[in-house]
């Protein structure tokens, strides 16, 4: 039986009707629950062109839980997450019918307050992203120096670290996270390597904090322009994307950036793009 597909919107959203419906026919998508959110909270007439493409049936995907649960499972168990399916939705559902059609949708007082939920989540998640920034910048202050040039190979010379050195994400999970202060007790840098989900994502958190950092010089715009903050929260949907792509093995997306970094982290993974 063949694996099963972490899904992301741009895959959904790029790929015609007929084509996905016989891609659904041929393997099981897993579905991240931030692409509910990306979904619902995207303007017409795109949200329901997305929604036409997915069958009317009983659970059309399997639904993923976001990282923050399962990395809390790690933390709780002091183990690696295990795999992903486990972490689906364990409830029968159906999509709303009304998500097809393109006139104005009145969100229910649920989807509303979920949507208000997730909003709230990567508010914070884009602060942080200073703080990420922040501490990189710290461990590898090159960065900063130089002509464009020499940042430039600095940048590659460090994604590569972040990618392939085992010991230079133990150092700063350690430095930036501090596990063994956290309460309850994270698992110790020593103990996490690339079967965790916790590592996976520290990780993914590196690269887009050094993929910003490039882009504003390693500090966050401000005051930040509507549009930069849009930018900065798709970046942390993606990353719930990557994490989980990453971690299945097994990643549909158009996304060039993501595409491109599930197959250093993952290169004996499988993309669809």
């Amino acid at each position: 039986m063949c694996q099963s597909i972490v899904l992301d919107k741009s895959y959904l959203q790029a790929t015609g009707a007929i084509p996905f419906r016989d891609m659904l026919k041929k393997r099981r998508f897993l579905m991240p629950s931030v692409l509910f959110y990306e979904l619902m909270s995207t303007s017409e007439p795109g949200r329901s062109r997305c929604f036409a493409k997915i069958p009317e049936m009983e659970n059309p995907f399997d639904v993923i839980t976001d990282i923050d649960n399962i990395l809390h499972a790690e933390i709780e168990t002091q183990e690696p997450f295990g795999v992903l399916e486990d972490y689906s939705v364990d409830a029968p559902y159906f999509f709303n019918p009304k998500f097809k059609e393109q006139s104005a949708y009145d969100f229910t007082d649920t989807e509303t307050r979920l949507l208000g939920e997730w909003e709230k989540y990567f508010a914070e998640q884009v602060k942080l992203l200073s703080g990420w920034m922040e501490n990189l910048y710290v461990n590898f202050p090159k960065l900063k120096e130089g002509s464009t040039e020499q940042r430039s190979l600095k940048h590659k010379e460090i994604e590569a670290k972040i990618v392939g050195d085992e010991d230079v994400i133990r150092l700063l999970y350690d430095a930036i996270w501090q596990p063994e202060k956290s309460k309850p007790p994270w698992p110790r840098a020593d103990t996490i390597d690339s079967h965790w989900a916790l590592y996976r994502w520290v990780q993914a958190k590196l690269l887009f904090a050094l993929d910003a950092g490039v882009r504003y010089q390693g500090s966050m715009p401000k005051p930040m322009s509507t549009k930069t903050y849009t930018k900065f929260e798709h970046d942390m949907i993606d990353l719930e994307y990557l994490v989980q792509g990453v971690l299945q093995g097994s990643f549909a997306t158009k996304e060039i950036k993501l595409k491109n970094w599930f197959l250093v982290l993952r290169p004996d993974g499988e993309v669809l793009a």
